[in-house]
This record gives structure tokens, sequence and C-alpha cells, in this order.
């Protein structure tokens, strides 16, 4: 059995947010940018790596959004 989910995230900066996650994209969990939206795919046969990456793309959004949110603000 294969587990697989799909994020489509509206945000402020969704491309740069994109581009910064990038890096860490394996060949079952991915993330781009995609009509507008920040957008999460991962599939694996495992729920656990499912949750942990899920948690994980949230754990390595929040520092940019904070990030971005400090640069808006000088």
């Amino acid at each position: 059995m294969l587990y697989s989910l799909k994020l489509e995230l509206s945000l402020d900066e969704a491309e740069i947010i994109a581009r910064s996650l990038e890096p860490d994209d394996t060949e079952w969990a991915r993330s781009g940018f995609r009509e507008g939206k920040l957008v999460i795919e991962i599939e694996t046969p495992k729920m656990g790596a499912l949750v942990n990456a899920v948690d994980d793309f949230f754990m390595n959004v929040k520092p940019v959004i904070s990030a971005l949110n400090g640069l808006k603000q000088d």
C-alpha cells in the first residue's frame, strides 16, 4: 500500500518559500510552486514516514515565514 498526500497552501511569498524548501526534497517528498501556491507532495509506503514528512515540511516553513515577515518590517 502506498500513502500519498498533496497539500496546496495559499501563502504570501509562496514561491520564495517553495524555493527555500527545494534543497530538502527527496524522491518521495517534494515541494514546489504551482498556480500561485506552495505545493507539497508526499508518497510513501509507510504511514509514519508520511506523518513525519508533513511535520518536517511545516517545521521548515515556519521559520521562512518568520524571516520574510521580519524583512517586511524593515
